[in-house]
């Protein structure tokens, strides 16, 4: 199983990409995730503490439930958009 990730700011810096692909495991999490991602890109550990997610373009927490094909974004707090009229 694969998952999509979308890397912005310092994350995509250290990864040296901006998008992704990274397999996981049936009843992984966003947290299973982050530690993936700090096994992977050592630097990254620091700013995923920083950042909110995003699944499948909705809001999500760490103890999200990830399945095939999910699309994972990280932001920052200065990348998150702003609903207000």
């Amino acid at each position: 199983m694969k998952l999509k990730l979308q890397l912005f700011s310092s994350l995509s810096d250290i990864v040296g990409k901006d998008q992704i692909e990274l397999p996981f495991k049936k009843g992984d999490n966003c947290d299973d995730l982050k530690m993936t991602m700090a096994l992977l890109f050592p630097g990254a550990i620091e700013k995923l503490k920083q950042v909110s997610l995003v699944v499948n373009q909705k809001m999500a927490s760490w103890n999200t439930l990830l399945q095939d094909g999910d699309e994972v974004t990280f932001l920052f707090p200065a990348e998150k958009v702003s609903h207000d009229s």
